[in-house]
C-alpha cells in the first residue's frame, strides 16, 4: 500500500538523520496538476538539541485559512499555533524529544497530518482514476546532510 511505502520512508529519513526533509502533495484531477499550486505539506528537522521538529502549513501560508474542524484536529494532535513557540516558528509545529522521536511514531503523525487535516489519501493514480478523484502526487525534499544520531543522543544524556 502507498502510505505504508511513504510512511517507510519518512521513517527512514528521519532514523538516518537527514537535517530536514519536506513532502508536498500536490493535487492533481486526472493527473493535471493546478496551476499556481500551493500545496498542503509536513516536513521535519533535526534540531540542534536533538529535539525533532514536526511541521505543516501555518495559516498564512495556505490559500486559505484553516476550518475550526482542522484547527481542533492540528490542536488534538499536539501542534502548536504559528509564532506561539517563538518567532522561528511560522508553521504548525510540534517539538518531540526522547521517545517522541522514534522514527515510525513521527513519520505516522506526519501522514495522519496529510490525510486528516489535508484530506490528501494515498491511493495510486489507477484506483484514483477508477473512482475519479483526485490523484496526490509526492515531492520529496530531502536534505542530504545528516546529524549522527546516535552521537549527538549520547552527548545530550550523557552526565558529566
Amino acid at each position: 500500500m502507498r502510505c505504508k511505502r511513504v510512511q517507510a520512508r519518512l521513517a527512514k529519513h528521519i532514523r538516518d538523520g537527514h537535517l530536514f526533509v519536506t513532502v508536498l502533495a500536490h493535487e492533481a484531477l486526472f493527473g493535471i496538476v493546478k496551476e499556481h499550486d500551493n500545496p498542503p505539506y509536513v516536513q521535519f528537522a533535526w534540531r540542534d538539541d536533538v529535539r525533532l521538529q514536526i511541521e505543516t502549513q501555518g495559516d498564512q501560508f495556505r490559500d486559505a485559512p484553516y476550518n475550526e474542524w482542522q484547527i481542533r484536529t492540528l490542536d488534538r494532535m499536539g501542534y502548536a499555533a504559528p509564532f506561539a513557540l517563538g518567532e522561528e516558528f511560522s508553521n504548525r509545529t510540534i517539538l518531540r524529544d526522547g521517545e517522541g522521536s522514534q522514527p515510525e511514531s513521527a513519520a505516522r503523525l506526519m501522514i495522519d497530518t496529510l490525510m486528516c487535516v489535508h484530506g490528501v489519501h494515498f491511493h495510486d493514480y489507477a484506483m484514483s482514476a477508477r473512482h475519479g478523484v483526485s490523484h496526490w502526487a509526492l515531492e520529496w525534499r530531502v536534505n542530504p546532510s545528516k546529524i549522527d544520531l546516535e552521537a549527538a543522543f549520547r552527548e545530550r544524556y550523557t552526565l558529566n
